[in-house]
C-alpha cells in the first residue's frame, strides 16, 4: 500500500506541480520511478484488492479499512489510465459490498459520488483513452494474429510452436502497415516488438489448442474450487486474471508469472477459504 499511494503522490505532482500534459509523460514516470510497467502495477493494484478482502476476512482490518484501501487502489487506477483495471476493481468491490449483508444503500451512494468525483477531477486522461482517442494499438496488432491463424500453414493443433516465430510474424506484419492515425499511431514511434496483448491468442497460436487448453485448465480448476469449496478468493482470481488475459500476455514477464503461479497455488491448496466463515 505504501508502494501505491507513494505512486498516488508521484502521479498528482506530475499532473498539477510540474505541469505535465502528455499521458506518456505521466506512463514513463511510473515506470521510471517503480521500475515497472502500467498493466503490471494495474495487476499488483487489482491483487491487492483480494489480499486487503483477505486481511478483513482475518479481522486484521474493519469494514472501514478496506474501503479506504479499495478506493486508493480505484484512485490509482484512474491516475495511470488503466481502463480494464479500473472497470474490475468497481466489480470486484461491489461484489464485496453484495456480500457484506451489512452494507447499506448509502455505501453504494457514497462508492458512486467518490468514484464520479475522482473521474472530474483526475481522469482527464482516463476519459481520453476510454474514448479511444489516440486510437487503440490492439486493433492492429488482433488484425495481424488473425493473419497468422488465417495462413495455410498455421497448425490448430500445436500452433506455430513457437512464440519467437509468433513474434517475428507479427514484426513482419507490423512493418507492412502504413504510418497513420487511429490504431496505427505506434508504428510510426518505431515500437515493432508488440506481442500479440491477449495471452489466449499467444497461447493459441504459439502452442495450438494443446496450450490453449492447459492455460484454461487452471481458470476450470478455479472455478470449480470456488464452487465445491465455497473459496470466494478463486472467484476473485479468476476475474482478476483472466480480465487481464484478454488484453495482455501477463506471463510474458517474470513478475506475471511469479503472481499467476503463487495466487494459483495458494487458492489451490488451501482449504480455510470460505465465504461461509
Amino acid at each position: 500500500m505504501i508502494h501505491i499511494v507513494f505512486e498516488d503522490f508521484i502521479m498528482i505532482k506530475g499532473i498539477y506541480i510540474d505541469n505535465l500534459k502528455s499521458y506518456e509523460s505521466l506512463i514513463s514516470l511510473v515506470e521510471n520511478k517503480f521500475i515497472i510497467e502500467r498493466p503490471y502495477f494495474a495487476l499488483n493494484c487489482l491483487l491487492a484488492i483480494i489480499c486487503s478482502k483477505y486481511l478483513y476476512d482475518e479481522k486484521k482490518i474493519n469494514f472501514l479499512g478496506i474501503l479506504t484501501i479499495s478506493l486508493i487502489i480505484i484512485l490509482s487506477l484512474l491516475l495511470i489510465a488503466a481502463r480494464l483495471a479500473m472497470g474490475v476493481s468497481v466489480i470486484i468491490f461491489l461484489i464485496i459490498l453484495i456480500q457484506e449483508k451489512k452494507v447499506r444503500i448509502k455505501h453504494y451512494i457514497l462508492l458512486l459520488v467518490i468514484i464520479i468525483i475522482s473521474i472530474l477531477t483526475f481522469g482527464k486522461h482516463a476519459l481520453e483513452r476510454i474514448t479511444f482517442k489516440d486510437g487503440e494499438p490492439r486493433i492492429a496488432i488482433w488484425n495481424c494474429v488473425a493473419s497468422i491463424i488465417k495462413s495455410n500453414e498455421f497448425n490448430y493443433f500445436v500452433g506455430e510452436f513457437s512464440s519467437q516465430r509468433v513474434n517475428n510474424k507479427l514484426i513482419v506484419c507490423y512493418n507492412s502497415k502504413p504510418v497513420s492515425e487511429g490504431p496505427y499511431w505506434w508504428i510510426g514511434k518505431k515500437r515493432f516488438n508488440y506481442n500479440t496483448h491477449n495471452q489466449f491468442l499467444w497461447f493459441f497460436t504459439s502452442y495450438g489448442i494443446i496450450g490453449l487448453s492447459l492455460f484454461l485448465s487452471i481458470f476450470i480448476l478455479q472455478i470449480f474450487n470456488y464452487f465445491k469449496r465455497a473459496n470466494f478468493y478463486s472467484l476473485l482470481f479468476v476475474l482478476v486474471f483472466f480480465s487481464q488475459s484478454v488484453f495482455e500476455n501477463i506471463l510474458c514477464r517474470q513478475l506475471g508469472i511469479y503472481l499467476f503461479v503463487w495466487f494459483s497455488y495458494i487458492l489451490l491448496s488451501k482449504k480455510e477459504f470460505s465465504i461461509y466463515e
